[in-house]
């Protein structure tokens, strides 16, 4: 018997063990670890737009292009602090064989009205992934994944569906089969309708 093996009964014993006691934890981590944060955005978004403007002569001030690309920098400066840098929501649970607890990331309800519906295209018997992200008739983002094995590929498709539960995932034979699938024939039906 594997140590794994041993793990498993004991870790399914402490998760389903009397919650005696159980707390939560809303934020990045330490008391001033949001200014960090803050901070770390700000520089990651803003030191490219910095870059641009003294390499660029004709970005200045009264030009359109310093402005678009000052909204877009700032823009990226929230992109990057609520989903690269997002809080986390920890809950705490204390029980008589020990403590467990869930970390989950807390994300603006926006950004997920702002994505699309994303299809995942599982191809039986092969370590290929498929992704199929729908924009108005267009893709914002097509792409293959391979993995080495078929286990690599359901350990990857187990992690994508417990962290995106709202991800379509569909089982094809063969990688062309994908076009049949609504999501290409979203516009189509838009007209019909």
């Amino acid at each position: 018997m594997s140590n794994r093996e041993n793990i498993n009964p004991i870790k399914k014993s402490l998760y389903e063990a009397e919650i005696v006691h159980y707390w939560e934890h809303k934020g990045w981590g330490g008391k001033f670890a949001h200014l960090g944060i803050w901070g770390l955005s700000i520089f990651a978004g803003l030191t490219p737009f910095c870059f641009l403007w003294f390499v660029i002569d004709e970005l200045t001030i009264d030009s359109i292009a310093f402005w678009g690309l000052f909204s877009f920098m700032t823009m990226m400066v929230l992109v990057s602090r609520y989903l690269f840098f997002a809080d986390k929501h920890r809950c705490y649970h204390l029980t008589p064989l020990g403590i467990h607890y869930t970390e989950k990331d807390m994300i603006p309800d926006v950004a997920y009205q702002v994505v699309e519906r994303t299809v995942v295209f599982d191809l039986e018997n092969d370590g290929v992934l498929s992704f199929a992200v729908p924009e108005k008739g267009a893709h914002a983002y097509g792409g293959d994944i391979y993995t080495m094995t078929v286990d690599q590929k359901q350990e990857l498709l187990s992690k994508l569906h417990s962290l995106f539960p709202s991800i379509e995932f569909v089982k094809i034979k063969r990688l062309n089969d994908q076009s049949k699938h609504p999501v290409y024939h979203q516009e189509e039906e838009k007209t019909a309708e």
